[in-house]
């Protein structure tokens, strides 16, 4: 088998605009009061910044004291609150994981707006405005798992929930493989709908150095997910930062190097083979003395080559030379083959049925 060239070109990322999937983004919801009346602020500014990149959102409470952020990348934010007549709220250290929608409820003390209130270490936040239930892990977990063939879809070995079939797909608790879904930034990524996720089906298989999540949903599937009646597995590629990125790797498994199974012995057979290829580059847009990108539009390339050569073998009964002559009474062994409207009845009495 040999599996043909991928090369997956992953969309750079336009910090103004919003134009990233709901899968692969996150929402920043949260309400804003008074820490001393605990009345809600209205119209009070709410920034959050992306630490990678350093774009900025935007957004205002509203009259119930309440913002909504959308359209997050996945990646390290800080939020500033201000309000006039209030001292300013700062909080470091949010991780904003795609297709979450976390809470961060904000108590504005009173004072000047050059008085300043920072919180930092704070534990990890909780997606409280919606039901789904799964697994996520992030990209630096990937980069330290081993996964074999470093292929995608074999991280599913470690997820919560998750199974491996005996011909090297996969299901969620217990339910039909076809019905998991595989998308890669909110867009399916199988060959079919109804493929099973493994190794002998045509999938987008990107570099894993340029993914940032891989995320199990195992009940409460939301809306935006089709065809997802077994689960949902969802990868987030990374997007460029402020820093360029370059990664490469190559994996070779060599034929000789491996012995043969028992059913497989002749010498002309080569059990299995392969040979990949990954690469990613990321950045800042930046043309000397023409445009400077920083801040605002960020590149990301993957490629990967796969490579897979292996050997199937079968073992199975074939028909001799008496059946192939029509003679179907194995030779006395067992129970014939006969055309059954030529029973007949011998015994005197009837038989039974």
């Amino acid at each position: 088998m040999k599996t043909p060239v991928f090369l997956v070109l992953l969309a750079h990322a336009t910090a103004a605009l919003a134009i990233s999937q709901d899968l692969r983004t996150a929402t920043l919801v949260g309400n804003v009061t008074d820490a001393s009346a605990g009345a809600s602020i209205v119209n009070a500014s709410v920034s959050v910044t992306n630490v990678e990149t350093g774009v900025v959102t935007h957004t205002k409470t509203n009259r119930e004291g309440a913002y909504y952020a959308p359209f997050l990348i996945v990646g390290r934010y800080t939020i500033e609150v201000e309000a006039p007549g209030f001292k300013k709220f700062v909080q470091a250290g949010l991780q904003l994981n795609a297709g979450e929608t976390p809470r961060v409820d904000v108590r504005l003390e009173i004072g000047s707006v050059n008085e300043q209130i920072t919180v930092t270490a704070q534990a990890p936040l909780l997606s409280t405005d919606n039901a789904v239930v799964g697994g996520l892990t992030t990209g630096k977990e990937i980069h330290d798992t081993p996964i074999p063939q470093s292929k995608p879809q074999h991280f599913m070995y470690y997820q919560m929930g998750a199974q491996a079939n005996n011909d090297g797909t996969y299901h969620i608790l217990g339910q039909p493989e076809q019905q998991l879904s595989y998308s890669i930034d909110g867009i399916t990524a199988k060959q079919a709908l109804g493929k099973a996720l493994g190794d002998t089906n045509t999938l987008i298989t990107p570099p894993v150095d340029s993914l940032q999540e891989a995320q199990v949903l195992t009940t409460g599937i939301p809306a935006e997910i089709g065809h997802a009646a077994g689960g949902s597995y969802n990868l987030t590629t990374k997007s460029g930062t402020n820093d360029l990125h370059f990664s490469a790797e190559e994996r070779y498994i060599n034929k000789d190097w491996l012995h043969r199974q028992v059913f497989n012995q002749q010498a002309t057979n080569t059990p299995f083979e392969y040979h990949n290829f990954n690469t990613t580059l990321s950045g800042p847009v930046v043309i000397p003395g023409l445009y400077n990108g920083r801040n605002r539009t960020f590149f990301f390339l993957g490629y990967r080559l796969d490579y897979d050569h292996e050997t199937n073998f079968a073992t199975v009964s074939v028909p001799t030379q008496a059946e192939l002559n029509g003679d179907f009474s194995f030779a006395g062994a067992g129970f014939p083959i006969y055309d059954p409207k030529s029973i007949t009845c011998a015994a005197a009495a009837g038989c039974a049925n």
